[in-house]
């Protein structure tokens, strides 16, 4: 997981930027006890490219990216 928003277009500004730098993003809409949240995913990816990946996404700027398998 990237990052999540609260507003779907920062959610879409987040994966473009993504795109840009060559992943391949998922959005997911969900919730929480605040209100609509939209998360941010790079993937699929193999469990080899998995740790790379994390590497390239925190370099971009979401310092706060995190692995999660599957969704």
């Amino acid at each position: 997981q990237v990052a999540a928003y609260r507003s779907l277009s920062g959610a879409q500004d987040a994966g473009a930027s993504l795109q840009r730098s060559g992943h391949v993003i998922v959005i997911e809409p969900g919730s929480d006890k605040v209100g609509a949240l939209w998360r941010v995913y790079v993937g699929p990816l193999s469990r080899d490219e998995s740790g790379v990946a994390l590497v390239r996404v925190r370099s971009l700027g979401f310092k706060d990216a995190f692995l999660k398998q599957g969704i």
